[in-house]
């Protein structure tokens, strides 16, 4: 590799024949621990002009490269070029003269300065195996940059041997290996200063000098530097007549920054961001304000196994203010605009990591430096940290989220496994001595980092104020968290990360006055939103946000993230929503609501529909994602500043979700909202009195479901409106057979189902006969049961809305259960199952599960019954259904021991 490309067995050489044969393993070799496929082999040699016969040739290549590596095994795969897993690889014991160099130089770097002799012994090796130019004739682009990466460690280790011939009294042999090196590249100072000593040291000062003369001349012309101090001391020692020169020691490049505080989580972001520092020459860490973006690159940069440089641009301007920023990093002196060129030259020694922290407010000036540098370096990678990416070629981007926090539902007690309450506790430590996680404050604090959107920077600050605040106290204050979060007099802040608006602020000052508008206006927004929400609430008539939009997630002001259905929503962490709510006058804010508003009753009357028919349950999730938005818009409706028909209108179209979902109690405080402001005889009342009862009925709140149904059923009667009819009648029956009262039940029941069908309602019509089939089937009468759930099914196949078969399946095999055959039954409750979920119905669920678990000790399987009556309790208890909890709990005792014919015969 070290040459033209040539297989060595024993004392002879063997020039790789034909082109795409050497093409072929050199994309092999560049990289040895990483076994390539035919398809990167094709990629690699031919890349998007590749004919249709390449795998063909490659093939073909691989087959002469084994036949000439082991004439006697042939086109054996075990030798040389095996398989493994499908990918071509290096055998293990084929010798690489390229990896034998860099083993030879990293074995002498560290004893040159101690072990001269040793150190000199080790390169004349390394040296010796270079026969010209690595990859001599192999023009493909891989070849090319392994190539001058190659070259760079070869001339790297000439100088490390003069060095060290020099150290052991031999400046001639010294001279005879950096006068090349020199000529090819006089910018080179640290082989041009060794050199000068060596000239000097077999008399030749004023070639020396005119070395020096020469650096000079280039560094100002191609640089715009003067030599580095080191150079310039060695060439006064010379004129002086010094026999041993004495270099100024060189200016130090900034180190990382030593952190003072312990570093907590990341874990999966730090093996990530090694993964592809190891793959890429550049990679940005964007992410929002305050997520940890520098002392994530810190870290990173503290465990890697290269140098590392540590440039701060929070102070840098565009212009001289970036390059000086720069130079004084890297510790070198830079005039004229060659800053890459100059600290290429600054850090040759070495594989570096250059660690560019802050640069969005600079990024158009540092893409343009960080493209010229990374040409110039061969062997320099950049690990940048930015609220936006750079957009250059061959930039990788790691995108840094907020830390995990607990979720409400997460049990007591766990809450210390997420990093963000870790985070907390650690530093809430550090100001209040024998502060800890405890059962007591734990929820407390997870509430509190839930809040602060898992942000560290905001998490650091408020455990900060643990100092003199409880947990409690905090979580109290979060209301004003811009001042809570904010520097005190005593301890002002020592930058822009020193308070939690400055450092938003910072993001906000990078936009121009559109994108700047745009985000103060999403500030309306209480949680994620589309871009259709976007157009209708907070464009002006005829503007298009796309492109503003676009910028604003490229800044980390917001998030993109895709919802269930496969659209692109937006979201705001929520201090980031309340700083731009902050930015809004008056005025602004409420045109925004009211727009707000009338933009989700919209969305609600739109879907309203839909909810009785096939694809509800799709309908049902959309209006789940936007429930934080229908809540922003129901608390405006109801204000004082609110439409009484934008209330109505929301509770109207909503109170099916709020019932499948059950999220009664809240659809309930809605519902009274809008029925207190309609007048007794207004006919939308129907529609609220209904979904009122309804949502009554299922918190088995009889008297106030019995009350509501009936001011509906008058209301119907009076308007002649068959459909609320029939409605108020099921469920005035269903309270009859709560009650036990089965002959009035029943009677109702028929009215509801005939009234329902008269008004073309037939979803109702199937879910009244739905009841009135659990009504006979309470009454042993299998006959009836039976029939009345078959025409309960066939109206909701009519219909083809999940909610609706779901509950006639479901009764449907209860009486199966009860008087037929256990398979049929365990058929049909599956059934109800699949149209129970495909609507997230958690209470229906439930009732099915716990009916299979029934039937599961019917067919003599204790051990499945169970597993099913347990799921079934998780989930009664997730939605707080008391009887459901209880009546599944009697079912699992009834399968201790002696007692399962108690609960096969239920």
């Amino acid at each position: 590799m070290l040459g033209e490309l040539v297989l060595v067995r024993g004392a002879r050489s063997y020039p790789v024949g034909g082109r795409r044969t050497a093409e072929v393993l050199a994309a092999v070799l560049v990289d040895p621990a990483r076994p390539r496929s035919v398809e990167d082999l094709v990629t690699a040699v031919w890349g998007e002009q590749a004919p249709a016969s390449a795998a063909t040739m490659v093939h073909g290549a691989v087959r002469r490269l084994r036949t000439m590596a082991d004439p006697g095994r042939g086109t054996e795969p075990g030798r040389f070029l095996p398989l493994c897993g499908g990918r071509y690889a290096v055998a293990p014991d084929v010798v690489l003269d390229a990896a034998e160099f860099e083993r030879l130089l990293a074995e002498a770097r560290p004893i040159a300065g101690s072990s001269p002799a040793r150190a000199a012994q080790l390169l004349r090796e390394a040296l010796a195996l270079w026969r010209g130019p690595a990859y001599d004739g192999i023009g493909q682009p891989f070849a090319q940059d392994e190539a001058t990466r190659l070259e760079e460690l070869r001339v790297q280790g000439a100088e490390l041997l003069a060095e060290a011939e020099l150290a052991c009294g031999d400046p001639g042999r010294a001279v005879s290996i950096l006068e090349p090196v020199v000529a090819a590249d006089p910018a080179r100072e640290r082989a041009a200063g060794s050199l000068m000593v060596a000239l000097r040291r077999i008399d030749r000062a004023g070639d020396a000098l005119r070395v020096f003369e020469r650096v000079r001349v280039v560094l100002a012309d191609a640089l715009g530097v003067e030599p580095s101090p080191a150079l310039r001391e060695i060439g006064s020692a010379i004129r002086r007549g010094d026999d041993t020169p004495r270099p100024e020691p060189p200016r130090r490049p900034q180190a990382l920054p030593t952190p003072v505080s312990s570093f907590v989580g990341r874990d999966d972001d730090l093996a990530r961001l090694g993964a592809l520092l190891g793959e890429h020459r550049l990679v940005t860490v964007t992410g929002p304000g305050g997520s940890g973006k520098t002392r994530l690159a810190v870290e990173v940069g503290r465990r890697g196994r290269t140098a590392s440089v540590f440039v701060d641009l929070a102070r840098a301007s565009s212009g001289a203010g970036f390059d000086d920023t720069v130079a004084d990093a890297v510790g070198i002196r830079v005039s004229g605009a060659r800053l890459a060129a100059a600290v290429a030259a600054g850090l040759t020694d070495e594989a570096v990591l250059l660690v560019l922290d802050n640069a969005e407010h600079v990024l158009d000036r540092c893409a343009g430096f960080v493209r010229e540098v990374l040409d110039a370096h061969p062997l320099l990678r950049v690990l940048a940290t930015s609220r936006e990416r750079m957009a250059i070629p061959g930039e990788r981007l790691h995108l840094l989220d907020p830390l995990p926090v607990p979720s409400p539902e997460i049990p007591s007690g766990r809450g210390g496994r997420y990093a963000a309450v870790r985070l907390f506790a650690d530093r809430a430590a550090a100001v209040r001595p024998g502060f800890a996680l405890t059962a007591e404050n734990e929820p407390t604090i997870a509430d509190i980092c839930r809040r602060l959107d898992g942000l560290p920077l905001a998490i650091e600050l408020a455990a900060a104020r643990a100092s003199s605040m409880s947990p409690h106290a905090l979580s109290a204050a979060l209301h004003d968290r811009f001042r809570l979060l904010a520097p005190s007099a005593r301890h002002p802040a020592p930058s822009r990360h020193g308070s939690l608006a400055a450092t938003i602020a910072w993001s906000r000052d990078l936009l121009d006055d559109r994108e700047a508008q745009l985000f103060r206006r999403l500030g309306v927004f209480p949680a994620g939103f589309d871009a259709e929400a976007v157009r209708a609430v907070t464009s002006d008539p005829g503007d298009d946000p796309t492109h503003v939009m676009g910028e604003l997630v490229e800044t980390s002001l917001i998030q993109l993230e895709e919802s269930s259905d496969e659209r692109w929503r937006y979201r705001m962490l929520e201090s980031t929503r309340e700083f731009a709510r902050t930015q809004l006058t008056d005025d602004e804010l409420a045109a925004l609501r009211r727009r707000h508003a009338h933009h989700y009753l919209a969305l609600a009357r739109h879907a309203a529909p839909h909810l009785h028919r096939r694809g509800a349950g799709r309908r049902l999730d959309g209006l789940h994602t936007e429930r934080d938005n229908f809540r922003a818009a129901l608390e405006w409706a109801a204000g004082p500043s609110g439409h009484a028909e934008v209330l109505v209108g929301l509770a109207g179209d909503l109170w099916h979700y709020w019932d499948v979902r059950g999220s009664r109690g809240e659809g309930l405080r809605w519902l009274t909202a809008g029925l207190a402001v309609l007048a007794p005889e207004r006919p939308e009342r129907m529609a609220l009195l209904s979904a009122s009862s309804l949502l009554h009925l299922g918190r088995g709140e009889f008297d106030d479901t019995e009350a509501a149904a009936a001011e509906q059923h008058l209301l119907a009667v009076r308007s002649g409106d068959r459909r609320w009819e029939g409605d108020a009648q099921a469920l005035r029956a269903t309270v009859d057979w709560a009650r036990g009262r089965f002959d009035r039940a029943q009677q109702r029941y028929e009215d509801a189902v005939a009234a329902s069908l008269a008004g073309g309602d037939v979803w109702r019509a199937s879910m009244a006969e739905a009841q009135l089939a659990r009504l006979h089937r309470d009454r042993a009468e299998p006959d009836a049961a039976r029939a009345l759930a078959l025409r309960a099914a066939a109206h909701a196949a009519e219909v083809t809305e999940d909610l609706a078969l779901g509950l006639a399946h479901d009764v449907l095999a209860s009486v199966e259960h009860r008087w037929g055959a256990p398979a049929e039954a365990g058929r049909l409750v599956d059934t109800a199952l699949t149209h129970y979920r495909l609507v997230g119905y958690r209470e229906g669920e439930a009732s099915a599960l716990a009916l299979q678990g029934r039937i599961a000790v019917t067919r003599g399987d204790a051990e499945r019954a169970r597993a099913y009556l347990e799921e079934a309790l998780r989930i009664h208890r997730r939605i707080d259904h008391r009887t459901g909890m209880a009546s599944t709990l009697e079912a699992l005792a009834a399968l201790s021991p002696g007692h399962e014919h108690e609960l096969a015969a239920d």
